[in-house]
This record gives structure tokens, sequence and C-alpha cells, in this order.
């Protein structure tokens, strides 16, 4: 498995700049991307719990690399999350994504995270994800709005 591309080193998610960042690590795979990953103190709400917008960061980015595959460079415009089974501090967990239909500049895409020892269900996603101009959502970002993308 060969790591994927890193579009911006201040990704929350993958950046390797961002001193508060997840710092996560992720791999192409055959149908997609994953990254592994234990879930660290500073990631959990409630006892010790991975709490629930890590889930979300971590699946949009993993789900997104995959569509990122296919579609060059897209952004999310919506994503459903269920919250099966808690992830807890020091539990090693295996986050997969891979492109469920492309239509056009869309995409939809699916999404799991499970225990990596034993493979259980922690959370599962799927999203819709559109195809933008890279330099167009660069202007965008110093200080525009986002509206047209």
């Amino acid at each position: 498995m060969a790591e994927a591309k890193k579009l911006n080193s201040w990704c929350f998610v993958c950046g390797a700049e961002n001193p508060q960042g997840l710092h996560i690590k992720k791999l192409r795979t055959e149908h997609g991307c994953r990254c592994d990953f234990t879930v660290e103190r500073g990631w959990c709400g409630y006892a010790g719990i991975l709490h629930g917008g890590i889930h979300a960061a971590i699946l949009d980015e993993i789900m997104g690399d995959a569509v990122n595959d296919r579609l060059k460079t897209a952004v999310t415009l919506d994503m459903t999350i269920r919250y099966i089974s808690p992830g807890r501090e020091g539990m090693a967990l295996v986050c997969e994504g891979e492109v469920a239909s492309v239509s056009g500049r869309r995409a939809k895409a699916r999404g799991t995270i499970r225990e990596a020892a034993t493979g259980k269900l922690i959370s599962e996603a799927t999203g819709h994800y559109l195809r933008v101009d890279v330099e167009n959502l660069k202007e965008r970002a110093d200080g525009q709005d986002a509206a047209g993308i």
C-alpha cells in the first residue's frame, strides 16, 4: 500500500505541520483509502470514549481521499454517521473508505471504523462529495466566500 497524497500540510486530520492535528497516516488500498490509529487521550470526550467529532473527521478524511483518487479534488457535501460501539482510549482502530458511485462531478463514498484486533464495527458513514477546481478553491480559501464552489 502506498501512502496517500496530502493536499494541505495543515490539514487537521493528516497535516504534519498542524501542531493540534491528529497526524493520521493514510494509505492507498485496492478499493480506496485506509488508516490505522490508536485512540489518544486528547481525542476523547466522556469517560475515555473517542469523541464523535473525531470519528467524523477521520471518516470524512478517508472517504474523501478515496473520492479524490477518482475525482482529483472534491469537497464534502454531506455525511451521515452511525455510532455503533465506543472507541476507547488506547484502542487500536482501522478506518477504511471506498467510492460507492460516481456521477459527473459527484461521488458517494462509504467508510467504517473497526477495532483492529477483532474487526468489531465501531462506526460507519456515507458521504456525498463534489469535484472542485483546486485553484478556485485556493482563491476562495484566501478569505473569500466559498459559495458557488
